[in-house]
């Protein structure tokens, strides 16, 4: 009985190329080599793993304790030697030369050269190399596109299990947009009302305390003065977030349990983040998913775990024009934010869980402090992140990473 054909992957921290091109051609066999870089270690297991959650079965895998080649960093001899010691093992058909060093890409297309073994490299297309041919493959931006951002975060070794994440629902943008539009058209208003709300829930600027929730909210939301704060509470109605008790008469809708006063605290907190920060995040998300440009979008994603330090992102969704992921951290205003500190520390926390080639955007939909927007915008030319002001546009692609 022969053996399966196995497709060789050199791999390093730029995984989804190695991903993509696994499940494109369902080889029978996958090896991963890798060099004995340490920070390198874990990239096998993680791609792995993300293969496995998109489908294909663990036994595709060869079982091989240790596929890395010795020489740190390894030469081109290293790399051909290694291969040449895997070869007599499996029947390799295709090698791809994507990962790794520039020095086990030379290296292993000499090898493929010499064997008249396939190669493949992927950047902007599907590149095949100079001996044999390629199976026909799907278009590269189209499998892209059936990445999921769960699969991705997985090959950067977060545990996909521990994974917390929503998919927005059609409420959730709806009320974004319709807020949106009426800070857009009508921003004095819409702000004057959300101050009348703020001073309402939060008395002298502080959370209410457990003996005044109750009475807080029974005193309801201000009135609405005009049309345009009476269309920001409908719109908050159709998303759940109020309701209308009497002609006039606006309440909140508590989400969760609210059997303590601890917990109808925290709910009113809660509601007061819809009203005033959240719908942002989900106009973004709207702009997002109607640019085009963007697939498997999710909001409030976290991991679980206490050693993770994700944190919470807004949204996170896959670019597969980048073939890779978006992080995008979304304000309502510049108050309360540290350009510098938020700007490192959010590119920091994607290209940790999304790799050096994943794509940073900051959508800050109103600066107050000239001098706080010339840093935001400094840094983030230093970090070739994208800054979007007021109501998102993604359909340019902005700075490339």
């Amino acid at each position: 009985m022969s053996q399966p054909v196995a497709h060789l992957h050199l791999v390093s921290e730029q995984t989804i190329p190695n991903l993509l091109a696994i499940l494109a051609l369902k080889p029978e066999r996958v090896l991963l080599l890798r060099s004995a870089d340490p920070r390198f270690a874990d990239v096998p297991r993680h791609l792995q793993q993300a293969a496995v959650l998109a489908g294909v079965p663990a036994a595709t895998f060869a079982a091989d304790d240790d596929l890395r080649i010795p020489e740190s960093p390894p030469s081109i001899g290293a790399v051909r030697q290694r291969i040449t010691a895997l070869a007599a093992r499996y029947d390799i058909g295709l090698i791809h030369i994507t990962g790794g060093t520039k020095l086990m890409s030379i290296g292993a297309r000499d090898f493929a050269r010499a064997a008249g073994i396939p190669t493949l490299y992927v950047d902007k297309d599907w590149f095949s190399g100079e001996t044999g041919e390629l199976p026909e493959l799907p278009p590269l931006r189209e499998l892209a596109r059936r990445l999921t951002v769960r699969q991705v975060l997985c090959a950067y070794g977060l545990d996909a299990s521990a994974l917390k994440m929503d998919a927005p629902v059609e409420r959730q943008l709806d009320f974004g947009r319709a807020v949106l539009d009426l800070m857009t058209h009508a921003p004095a208003p819409t702000q004057r009302y959300l101050g009348k709300v703020r001073d309402r829930l939060r008395p002298d600027r502080k959370d209410p305390r457990k003996s005044e929730i109750d009475g807080i909210l029974a005193r309801g939301l201000p009135a609405p003065d005009d049309d345009t704060q009476h269309a920001f509470l409908q719109a908050a109605a159709a998303r759940g977030v109020v309701e209308e008790h009497g002609a006039g008469n606006w309440r909140l809708v508590l989400p969760g349990a609210t059997r303590t006063p601890d917990d109808r605290v925290r709910a009113t907190l809660r509601c007061l983040q819809e009203l005033e920060g959240s719908w942002y995040e989900y106009a973004c998300a709207h702009a997002m998913l109607t640019s085009g440009r963007f697939a498997d979008i999710h909001i409030g994603v976290e991991s679980q775990r206490r050693d993770d330090s994700l944190g919470e992102t807004d949204i996170v969704a896959v670019d597969p024009e980048r073939l890779a992921l978006a992080f995008v951290s979304c304000k309502v205003s510049d108050t309360h934010v540290k350009p510098l500190e938020h700007v490192f520390a959010t590119r920091q926390r994607a290209v940790e869980f999304g790799g050096a080639f994943s794509h940073t955007m900051f959508c800050v939909h109103r600066f107050d402090d000239h001098g706080k927007r010339t840093t935001f915008e400094a840094a983030c030319r230093t970090l070739r992140c994208g800054l979007l002001v007021g109501a998102p546009d993604f359909s340019a692609s902005g700075p490339q990473p």
